[in-house]
């Protein structure tokens, strides 16, 4: 979790008010305006979270404690969760796979 500046906050409402215009426009120059707009936000959050890393690291009194904090902080987030599918077929909850897949294609 890190916090947010005005001019991140700026950016983030001209971003949100160019993808508003461009889903009730549909315009090719809209959806490149929101493009635009979103990699500069998304530029802007980059460079906070790396200086909020970097000062959370210097301030700290371990600084390789903190650093793999971060390290793992960051592994975590890009960790794939396994969703798992749970359906209730005739009154039975069942999680296999192949019978859901099965009971789908029944169904549809």
């Amino acid at each position: 979790h890190f916090l947010w500046d005005q001019e991140t906050e700026h950016l983030r409402q001209n971003y949100i008010k160019a993808l508003e215009r461009e889903l009730c426009t549909g315009l090719e120059n809209d959806k490149k305006e929101t493009a635009e707009r979103k990699k500069v936000c998304d530029m802007k959050l980059k460079s906070l979270r790396k200086q909020q890393v970097s000062q959370h690291i210097e301030e700290s009194g371990n600084k390789s404690k903190s650093l793999w904090e971060v390290i793992n902080k960051e592994r975590a987030a890009k960790t794939i969760s396994s969703n798992k599918l749970d359906l209730n077929i005739d009154g039975k909850f069942t999680e296999n796979p192949s019978k859901v897949a099965n009971h789908l294609n029944y169904f549809f």
